[in-house]
């Protein structure tokens, strides 16, 4: 009797807790799950909270610099502008004498290029100090294909240049209608921006040229430059220029409507003295602008940058004021993955957080000390510089049942007076991929990543929210047959050996099994008992396998009967038995007069070369395999003692054309 797996699927906690449901924000983008900055500090947003990453070199970034990791948050290589490391920290091939500087403010970004896994860009300008014979604005080819997948930079296209009179300043955007990024820089002693496009073609050297209302001139090249997360807005500290303000147009790559916010001034006893405008950020959702100043302490300044006119803008701050004692000179600011922005100051063996960037005044919550970094490491005046796109966070969010292949999944979208939703499950071989619903049901073709987008119009707006929705793999299990044993004596029975032995296709390391006496108990998960049980009657267990990457699982079951030696004789047939073309031998004998003395299944290797055959004692425990054409000569797998006379078990895996695995038992005669 084959007794049925059980079809029953569960979210873990189901039963008791009611469904759990996962809440996931749309600006969750790994490829910045990594970050390396100052001297050799590094932090990870693969926990949560992030933690410090121990790196086990000592580098110097003292401003600006940059990272990479791939969709699974895994690190691929980082930079200060000048070297490259890569994810084992060494120095990436080819990847030495970059042509930015480590106190550049912002001497490197990373770029992946456009419809591609295999190239990333280097982005790199120079120091204000080597003006007017430094090296620019360039960029360099990274191939991830070389160096054994560690990735080299490309020799023919290192240090490429775009112009010599670009300094310090570097940001990017990514334009997803068109599919293309704009790289944007300031010009030394001239009024002109310039934004590079980068498509599908590469880098076009040739700049879309917009203009500043002033002359951008040496001295006040020092600080920050960043687009806003969703590409309408740039902003541009300059130092004693204060920061300037811009619309962008994503279509054209122009700026326009300037907008200053002047340095500020301080009163101290000496005399006064101005607060040099350097690090920004705007706020995930783009509504607020965020500066630190580079002579004062324990200082930062929001603005809300929703307002019209300039006046309204300058009038709009609110400072985030550290009271803790101690100076903390912050510097530079950037949005994490997590939609939280964090602040460096020069020397700090830890950094700082603003928990709600997109709430204004006090709400927006400023804590000092949030992550340590490692022993021994600390922050200097930058972080890493990313594609501001990765951060984009509308504060709309979208959530979902946490899945398991085979199982529905819910989308919920909460938000009110909204347009035009429509769903893109990213399951390009499902024949419902999309919806119109604001809460579909979605069952996803097969286990995996995919990227489900929403998008949907509200206030005159269009908003896109994505998010990459992990479907499980789920388990297949081949029912499991009541299995006999010889009871003469009580014996220590292996459920777990059991239960794996004869459900081999499935991957053990990404499950956990559990035992129990009763269906009830197994789908509760409640009453657990041991894998090693002394069984003296026939008796059901029921298991349950649960996904450890996910919330989900199965139940099952299977007889164990208790049967005597004579028992089990009488059921054998005194005919072999045909099974797929092979006739199957009821025992053999292996006493050494060359007769029968192999367990051997005539035509076996011939029809199915690639067979393999599991033999089993009374106890479930595998004591021989015979496969290539080794049949069983009665044996002990390993030290190969004689097994002793009695009833065997064997599973006999055809490993041809889907047949499924045949189980039977022999007689062992000495």
């Amino acid at each position: 009797m084959k007794i049925k797996i059980m079809k029953k699927k569960y979210f873990l906690n189901y039963l008791l807790l009611g469904i759990f449901i996962i809440t996931q924000t749309v600006f969750a983008q790994k490829e910045a799950n990594n970050w390396f900055f100052g001297y050799g500090a590094g932090i990870t947003f693969e926990t949560e909270p992030p933690s410090a990453i121990d790196v086990p070199i000592n580098y110097s970034m003292l401003e600006g610099c940059s990272s990479i990791s791939n969709a699974n948050g895994e690190t691929l290589f980082f930079t200060n502008g000048v070297t490259v490391y890569n994810r084992n920290y060494d120095v990436m091939l080819n990847g030495e004498d970059l042509s930015g500087a480590s106190s550049s403010s912002q001497s490197a970004i990373i770029i992946k290029a456009i419809n591609s896994n295999r190239y990333y860009y280097i982005f790199t300008v120079d120091e204000i100090q080597d003006y007017p014979d430094g090296d620019g604005l360039r960029y360099s080819l990274v191939d991830m294909e070389l160096d054994n997948g560690l990735g080299g930079i490309v020799e023919t296209e290192k240090n490429v240049l775009l112009n010599f009179d670009s300094y310090e300043k570097l940001t990017a955007i990514y334009n997803e209608e068109a599919n293309e990024y704009w790289v944007a820089t300031i010009k030394i002693d001239s009024n002109e921006i310039l934004a590079y496009k980068v498509d599908d073609l590469g880098v076009n050297p040739v700049p879309v040229v917009s203009h500043m209302n002033e002359i951008n001139d040496e001295p006040n090249i020092f600080g920050y430059m960043k687009f806003s997360p969703n590409g309408k807005k740039m902003a541009a500290s300059l130092w004693q220029n204060g920061t300037k303000l811009f619309d962008f147009d994503k279509e054209t790559g122009s700026f326009s409507n300037q907008i200053t916010i002047e340095s500020l001034s301080n009163q101290p006893p000496d005399g006064q003295i101005l607060l040099y405008n350097y690090g920004l950020s705007f706020s995930p959702n783009s509504e607020f602008l965020y500066l630190t100043y580079w002579n004062t302490v324990n200082l930062v300044s929001q603005f809300n940058i929703n307002y019209e006119t300039e006046e309204e803008i300058i009038n709009s701050r609110y400072d985030l004021i550290f009271h803790e004692d101690g100076y903390h000179y912050m510097s530079a600011l950037q949005i994490g993955p997590d939609s939280k922005i964090y602040i460096v100051s020069n020397g700090d063996n830890s950094i700082h957080v603003i928990h709600n960037p997109n709430e204004s005044g006090e709400s927006a919550s400023l804590e000092l000390n949030y992550i340590s970094l490692a022993p021994n490491k600390k922050s200097l005046s930058g972080l890493p510089t990313f594609v501001s796109s990765i951060f984009e966070d509308y504060g709309f969010k979208f959530h979902y049942d946490e899945v398991c292949f085979g199982t529905a999944t819910n989308f919920t979208f909460d938000e009110t007076e909204v347009s035009n939703i429509l769903w893109d499950f990213g399951d390009e071989n499902s024949s419902n991929n999309t919806s119109t619903e604001q809460n579909p049901v979605h069952e996803f073709t097969t286990s995996g990543d995919f990227l489900v987008k929403l998008t949907f119009d509200k206030d005159g707006e269009s908003f896109t929210l994505k998010n990459t929705v992990t479907v499980y793999e789920n388990l297949i299990i081949e029912p499991i047959d009541e299995f006999s044993f010889l009871g003469e004596e009580l014996i220590d029975f292996d459920l777990l050996n059991h239960v794996q032995e004869n459900s081999l296709e499935v991957n053990w390391s990404n499950f956990n099994i559990y035992f129990y006496t009763s269906e009830l108990d197994a789908e509760l998960d409640q009453n657990r008992i041991d894998s090693i049980q002394t069984v003296d009657l026939d008796t059901t267990f029921y298991f349950r396998i649960e996904n450890s990457l996910a919330n989900c699982f199965d139940t099952n079951s299977f007889l164990l009967k208790v049967k005597l030696e004579e028992d089990i004789l009488e059921e054998e047939t005194s005919e072999e038995e045909l099974i797929n073309g092979l006739f199957i031998p009821e025992g053999f004998s292996p006493n050494g007069n060359g007769v029968n003395d192999l367990f051997e299944i005539k035509d076996v290797f011939d029809l199915f070369p690639n067979y393999q055959i599991d033999f089993y004692d009374r106890w479930g425990s595998l004591i021989y395999t015979d496969k290539n054409g080794n049949p069983w000569n009665g044996q002990l797998k390993g030290d190969k003692s004689r097994a002793p006379a009695g009833v065997y078990f064997f599973v006999l895996h055809f490993n041809k054309n889907n047949l499924k695995p045949y189980q039977g038992r022999l007689y062992l005669n000495r």
